[in-house]
């Protein structure tokens, strides 16, 4: 009995000590009597019962969850600004922990909050993306979240979702996914980690089937030990004064608790540091974990790890709208009403897409009303704005972020610092600041150069190693990332963490050496031929990126080489026009910095022509290179290579701007000076005796010109090897040589075997590879058999687009021979389709009125015509005339030549009167400029007769 009775007394004391909590309530609320009570429950609309609520209060009863919760919302109701309940004492999780810890229950976590004022407020607008379901199904299925760092490419507008399998590329978010128990949201400063974390803790802040919920900034151990203490004093009654070990209680109590718990630890920056204060998963708790930190101190028991990118652009733009909503005309049309989405899109590309730096520009802009979008991208662009003015103060910003983009960046630098001493961390960082932000390749930062660089500035010598292992402590941070499954993009960061770092150089003695430094590493590591296309886009887009930031020092220095390097990569391999464009700048940029004079000023120029006649002019590259001769004779002289390169580049161009002959004595010339200055084995040489080869195969020798050229081969093979560009642009003329001597059959074989060795020696998407394809299939067709040459063509078009564009000329010309191909293998349907798209894309590359695009109306006109459409050969030839006219004017040939072929077309479609009257017009033109016996003046005296005999029979 004596058990029973301990039993008895003790329930007593806990019915006694709950009675209180709800008399304590009652007090400071002001309830003094029960009908009070009443009326507050009904107002609050919860049921109490007027028996159980007595009993209790006179210590006869425990009363249960749901009416302890009915009777603290009733007394609470109306007290918000009772001084007597201020704070916690406002909450019912508050009152609900005192009333289970008075009455012993397994509970005594109540609904305790920790860290309320550090949860961060919503943000005025909020964007719902994928990693929120994903944070909020794995806690709900009792795992717990690292938020972690992906930082991926710069998105393509409309592409940025893409993903595989498990892993998702998108900046959006939706990344790779671990085990599960733990997980981690992470990500670079600025991408909004905590946003996403404090959007599902204000979920489930006040849910009551939480019983603890804890939020604190983790960036050191002392803050958790100090909220895990607070939680520990209010849950289990552990002494405060002594944090640590409140906190292990905490700890302790966690992983036996049957009651349910929410721990979140945001921006943890190393975690070594909270380790010991991160809870094991359990099936009643989880922990959401978020940091910038990546590296395998994230990885643990049950830990599932969630990488939190940047925006998508469709959720960037959805997020500037809605912000702006009440601004729209900051990002108005022409018309100065109609908003222009393309400038909000344009924004969220300048600012990379960082969740952080769009909040910051909608909010300086919502500010500064009399600033347009477009006039803040105009102040953005300009690398001289700091982005400190571009942003506003903390204080000015309606959205909850802790700090700038300058500030997130400041942080994880002076982590860097500490976890690499020796000062290499700001000199790498700077470095990668200068260059592509979409990839770095791996050897930019272990290049000559770059070594040298770092030990003129830190005066020590500085191992590859260790250059790489500050790489890696930086990646772990979340400054940049490392991807090692992309060979010559390695290295990536975020556009605004560049511009911070340049931001904060305060000696601006290293921006010159460094940009130095990275414009040689470049040049260094750059192939001397182009084999490897992604390897030279990278390349290129590094060299971009460096020069738009430090163009100044660049050609202050002898940096501006990889200037130059660039746009011999643009003219060999880049897409064409782009590489016009980009060469003419560079003359006018040489020309004002180093004078007309100088050698390279000379080279760029001499790039701008090869761009020209890349480019389909090679009238105006002829041109060029003959005002350049002269330049060069009177500079360097004669004899000098450069000048006998643009001798060579001179003759060729006039060669296909439609004088072959003068182009064959200018090469002939050439080659005399070239062997007697450079030598017959001279790699000049032997292009100069390729190019005269080719000038006699153009006049009508064939088999002269195989004899040159295979004599030509078999000298390269010795000097230059079998594999080097040259030599296999030989076979290619030897093979097309054979061609036109009137073997097709053996040129196909010898293209095949072309192609084999030139997919081994320089890729299978090398334009020279392409070209080889092309020739191929042209044999093939030569040979007699036209639908296997069209299906070749067919598939190389599909290849030229994606890798040259579909405006290069080399596109263009396949399209061209694919309809000519078509046509040949007994398809004139499909010959006038493939003629249509040819028209469609050279009116968009060259004009309407372009010769060429004139010569393709015409083929689409005959086509049709054969494809049996007479009333669609009749348009296309009344469309062909009337460019004609305006392009040629009315008595050219080809005009006249047109007018004769409607004429017939209408014939042949059954409109003799129409013909006729055509007819009838053309004949004084003809007479006059052809005259009276021109065979085209007999045709149509002869069609003409033709019509009316026609006419007689009655075949009208």
């Amino acid at each position: 009995m004596r058990d029973g009775d301990d039993q008895n007394r003790a329930r007593q004391a806990a019915r006694e000590r709950g009675a209180k909590v709800l008399k304590d309530l009652m007090t400071r609320a002001g309830v003094a009597k029960f009908a009070d009570l009443e009326r507050r429950s009904k107002l609050a609309e919860v049921k109490l019962s007027d028996q159980t609520i007595s009993n209790a209060l006179n210590a006869k009863v425990t009363i249960r969850d749901s009416t302890v919760r009915n009777f603290i919302d009733a007394c609470l109701y109306e007290q918000s600004g009772n001084p007597r309940l201020a704070g916690d004492r406002m909450t019912v999780p508050f009152w609900k922990a005192r009333y289970d810890h008075a009455v012993g229950r397994d509970s005594a976590a109540g609904l305790v909050r920790i860290g309320r004022e550090e949860l961060p407020p919503a943000p005025v607008v909020f964007v719902d993306r994928p990693d929120v379901e994903q944070l909020a199904a794995a806690v709900d299925a009792g795992e717990s979240v690292v938020l972690t760092p992906h930082q991926p490419r710069t998105p393509d507008p409309g592409t940025a979702n893409k993903a595989d399998g498990a892993k998702s590329a998108n900046p959006g978010g939706g990344g790779k996914e671990q085990s599960a128990g733990v997980r981690v949201l992470s990500g670079m400063g600025g991408v909004g980690k905590s946003q996403l974390a404090a959007h599902y803790a204000r979920q489930v802040w006040d849910d009551e089937s939480l019983d603890l919920a804890i939020w604190v900034s983790a960036r050191d151990a002392s803050a958790v030990v100090t909220a895990y203490a607070e939680a520990a004093a209010r849950v289990l009654g552990a002494d405060p004064r002594r944090p640590e070990q409140a906190a292990g209680r905490l700890m302790s109590w966690l992983s036996t608790t049957t009651w349910s718990w929410l721990i979140v630890l945001d921006d943890v920056q190393l975690p070594s540091q909270v380790q010991q204060w991160w809870p094991d998963p359990t099936a009643a708790g989880q922990v959401i974990v978020t940091t910038r930190y990546r590296g395998e101190g994230l990885n643990g028991h049950g830990r599932r790890i969630v990488e939190v990118g940047l925006y998508t652009p469709e959720q960037a733009r959805d997020y500037l709208q809605r912000r702006l909503a009440d601004v729209p005309h900051l990002y108005s049309g022409p018309d100065g009403r109609t908003p222009a989405v393309e400038l909000l899109d344009g924004l969220a590309a300048d600012l990379g897409w960082l969740p952080l730096a769009l909040a910051h520009a909608a909010a300086y802009l919502l500010l500064e009303q009399d600033l347009s979008v477009q006039d803040y991208r105009d102040r953005f662009q300009d690398n001289r704005t700091a982005l400190s003015t571009l942003f506003p103060h903390l204080d000015e910003s309606p959205d909850p972020y802790l700090g700038t983009v300058a500030t997130t960046w400041q942080i994880s630098m002076d982590l860097a610092a500490r976890l690499a001493p020796g000062g290499l961390v700001p000199v790498v960082m700077l470095l990668a600041s200068l260059l592509d932000p979409n990839g770095i390749p791996r050897a930019a930062f272990t290049a000559k150069a770059v070594t040298w660089l770092l030990e003129h500035m830190l005066e020590r010598d500085v191992p590859e190693r260790e250059v790489w292992s500050v790489v890696r402590k930086l990646h772990r941070l979340s400054l940049l990332t490392v991807d090692l499954d992309t060979a010559h993009s390695a290295v990536r960061v975020h556009a605004l963490v560049q511009r911070a770092t340049r931001d904060n150089i305060h000696n601006a003695d290293k921006l010159a050496p460094t940009a130095c430094a990275a414009a040689v590493a470049l040049v260094e590591i750059w192939p001397s031929e182009d084999r490897d296309l992604n390897l030279a886009a990278t390349l290129r887009s590094n060299t971009q990126a460096l020069e738009h930031v430090a163009a100044p020092v660049l050609w202050a220095s002898p940096g501006y080489h990889v200037l130059l390097r660039a746009g011999r990569s643009m003219n060999d391999v880049g897409p064409v026009h782009d590489a016009v464009n980009y060469s003419r700048r560079l003359a006018t940029d040489a020309h004002t910095h180093l004078g007309p004079d100088h050698p390279d000023t000379l080279i760029a120029r001499a790039n701008l022509a090869v761009a020209r006649r890349a480019a389909g002019d090679p009238a105006g590259a002829a041109t060029a290179f003959a005002e350049l001769l002269t330049d060069q004779n009177r500079v360097l002289g004669h004899d000098h290579p450069h000048t006998f390169t643009v001798r060579n580049h001179l003759a060729v161009s006039q060669a296909e701007a439609g004088d072959p002959a003068g182009a064959a004595t200018a090469l002939a010339e050439l080659l005399t000076d070239q062997t007697r200055v450079l030598g017959p084995d001279h790699p000049d040489t032997l292009t100069t005796r390729n190019n005269l080869a080719v000038l006699r195969r153009a006049a009508g020798q064939p088999a002269r010109a195989a004899d040159a050229l295979a004599e030509l081969l078999t000298q390269q093979i010795e000097v230059l090897g079998p594999d080097h560009p040259n030599t296999l642009a030989a076979r290619g003329n030897l093979a097309i040589s054979q061609a036109q001597s009137g073997d097709p059959a053996g040129a196909a074989t010898a293209f095949a075997e072309l192609l084999i060795q030139q997919i081994k020696a320089l890729g299978p998407d090398h334009p020279n590879t392409l070209t080889a394809r092309k020739h191929l299939a042209l044999a093939r067709a030569e040979a007699g058999d036209p639908a296997g040459a069209a299906t070749a063509l067919a598939e190389l078009l599909t290849d030229q687009i994606r890798v040259l564009g579909p405006d290069h000329p080399d596109t263009l010309a396949t399209r061209n021979h694919l309809a000519v191909t078509r046509a040949k293998a007994g398809d004139p349907a499909g010959a006038a389709t493939a003629f249509a798209e040819l028209l469609t894309q050279q009116i968009k590359a060259l004009g309407p009125d372009d010769p060429d695009a004139l010569t393709t109306r015409s083929n689409l006109a005959i086509a049709r015509a054969k494809a049996g459409d007479l009333a669609g050969a009749a348009d296309a030839f009344a469309e062909l005339l009337t460019r004609q006219i305006k392009a040629l004017g009315p008595l050219h040939p080809d005009t006249l030549a047109t007018h004769y072929d409607l004429a017939v077309a209408w014939a042949e479609a059954g409109d003799l009167a129409h013909a006729m009257e055509t007819l009838n017009a053309l004949l004084p033109a003809q007479s006059a400029v052809l005259g009276p016996k021109h065979p085209g003046t007999l045709a149509t005296y002869n069609y003409l007769a033709n019509c009316l005999e026609k006419i007689r029979r009655g075949e009208t």
